[in-house]
C-alpha cells in the first residue's frame, strides 16, 4: 500500500518522482525454543534474520529485547523488554584451535551462532537453593513439563518486565 498526496501546483503530463526505502536490521533472534545446553555451557538457539555478515557477531557484548508473552492473572500479557546490560556472547574458536580461520571461514549459523549465556556452575552458583525452588515451580508451569528457554534467561526476563519468572513467562 501506497499513500501520497498531490501538490496544488502538480499539472498533468508533467510527471512526477517516487523515492522509497528499505531498511533491514539483520540479527540472531530467538528460536521459540531457545534453551541448550552443550558441554556445561548454557546456550541459546538462534535463527538468522536477514542476510547478515554474520563473522560481525563473534566476540561481541549481546544482550536481548522484543516481545516476551506471560501469565498474568491468569490471562496471556504481552511486554516490551530490553535488556540494557550484556548477557550473551557469540564465541569465536582461538587461532591454535582453528588453524584455517584465515583460509576463508564458512559461518555455518545452527553450529556457530548459539550465544553463551552462562556455564553451568554459574548458572548453579547465581540459583542457588532458591534458584531451584524456581525452576521447579516454572517447570510446573510449563505446558509439557520442559523448559524451552533457560531458568536463567527467564529470571533475566522477569525482573526487566518486574514480574514472577516462576510459571508464568516462557
Amino acid at each position: 500500500i501506497v499513500a501520497f498526496a498531490v501538490g496544488g501546483k502538480y499539472e498533468a503530463g508533467n510527471g512526477f518522482r517516487i523515492i522509497g526505502a528499505h531498511t533491514d536490521s539483520p540479527c540472531p533472534k530467538l528460536k521459540p525454543v531457545s534453551k541448550e545446553t552443550k558441554n556445561g555451557w548454557l546456550m541459546v538457539n538462534c535463527q538468522n534474520y536477514g542476510g547478515g555478515l554474520w563473522y560481525t557477531w563473534f566476540d561481541r557484548d549481546l544482550s536481548v529485547a522484543g516481545r516476551v508473552v506471560y501469565k498474568s492473572g491468569g490471562k496471556l500479557k504481552s511486554g516490551l523488554v530490553r535488556v540494557n546490560k550484556p548477557i550473551m556472547r557469540i564465541p569465536s574458536l582461538a587461532i591454535h584451535l582453528n588453524r584455517g580461520a584465515n583460509d576463508g571461514f564458512k559461518v555455518n549459523f545452527q553450529q556457530h551462532m548459539s550465544p553463551v549465556l552462562a556455564t553451568s556452575i554459574k548458572d548453579q552458583l547465581n540459583r542457588g537453593s532458591s534458584g531451584e525452588q524456581e525452576s521447579k515451580k516454572a517447570k510446573a508451569g510449563a505446558s509439557d513439563g520442559v523448559l524451552q528457554q533457560h531458568p536463567l534467561l527467564l529470571d533475566i526476563l522477569a525482573k526487566e518486565l518486574g514480574i514472577s519468572a516462576g510459571g508464568n513467562i516462557g
